[in-house]
């Protein structure tokens, strides 16, 4: 078996970079819309999103599903893994979508390549889960039925080779900067400044952050600080706002975004005006109900079928 996989680098002046990434890979969602891999091959923007967004549900799904559905008695690295899951849901997801900034989502199955993000991330985070396992999932999804010997070592075979491809692409810059920690960092200043307990706006904008890189390609647009400063707007209770404009745009500021007013004004708008997500279900922390349409998903009758062997 073998895959043919052009790998094109990004060039420096394709984008730009920020904090410990080694290639540039931020580009302006002008430059996304009108010049990408996909847009080359004929697909619209709204559809390569789309396509990108079922490929992230299915990776949370399918980590959700490892860690917190599937009974694992004694097996120490799934608690363990409890505390990672958004570390590896969301490094995951900046890979899987700075692989399709270098390459079309209409030459690559985007199922497959979300099933490979999820394992070199756990292995970019040093928990290591078995490729066997994630191909025996990615099998059973999209044929509903257990496989046979030889079908469950093609199916491997492809992933190995679709990993090689992804570890290229990336250009073996395997540091990722999520906007969580920046998202804990904006509350415990306010909290000082403020002396009040903004623990729920906290729990949300954390919880916001997680989403935002699964839903949006923010993470191959904007640099984690300006994300994390802009899921706490959208998180914050507006009248609480009001009391502290001064306290936060200091604390903004000492973030070190790369924002103005005008630019966090349109991260939040884009949000707020996506009929996509569920902005009143915040609260509930849920990505099945903040995101209103899930289209990939594995059914009950998968799971069944995955439990008798993993």
């Amino acid at each position: 078996m073998s895959l043919n996989v052009a790998v094109k680098k990004p060039k420096p002046n394709d984008g730009w970079k920020v904090g410990p990434m080694k290639h540039p890979w931020l580009r302006k969602l002008s430059d996304i819309r009108a010049d990408s891999p996909s847009r080359r091959d004929g697909v619209a923007y709204t559809q390569e999103v789309s396509l990108k967004q079922d490929g992230c549900d299915f990776m949370h799904d399918v980590l959700e599903k490892l860690i917190f559905q599937i009974p694992k008695k004694g097996n120490k690295e799934l608690e363990a893994c409890k505390t990672l899951f958004h570390s590896i849901l969301c490094t995951a997801a900046v890979f899987f979508h700075r692989f399709f900034s270098v390459h079309s989502v209409s030459r690559f199955n985007v199922l497959h390549i979300a099933t490979v993000c999820l394992f070199v991330a756990s292995k970019s985070l040093a928990y290591r889960m078995s490729l066997n396992v994630f191909s025996f999932i990615l099998f059973v999804h999209k044929y509903s039925r257990m496989p046979k010997e030889a079908e469950k070592d093609d199916m491997r075979d492809i992933l190995i080779l679709l990993e090689q491809s992804v570890i290229q692409t990336l250009g073996f810059d395997f540091n990722v900067v999520l906007p969580h920690s920046f998202v804990l960092n904006i509350i415990k200043d306010l909290e000082k400044q403020s002396n009040v307990n903004c623990k729920s706006t906290a729990k949300k904008a954390y919880f916001l952050a997680t989403e935002i890189i699964l839903v949006t390609d923010w993470s191959i647009r904007y640099a984690p600080q300006d994300i994390a400063v802009a899921c706490v707007e959208l998180a914050i209770d507006p009248e609480f706002r009001s009391h502290f404009v001064q306290e936060l745009d200091d604390i903004y500021f000492a973030t070190k975004i790369s924002l103005n007013y005008e630019e966090l004004r349109t991260m939040v708008s884009e949000v707020r005006e996506n009929r996509l997500f569920d902005l009143s279900k915040l609260e509930e922390g849920s990505h099945f109900t903040f995101k209103r349409q899930i289209k990939v998903k594995l059914a009950p009758r998968v799971l069944k079928l995955i439990r008798q062997v993993v």
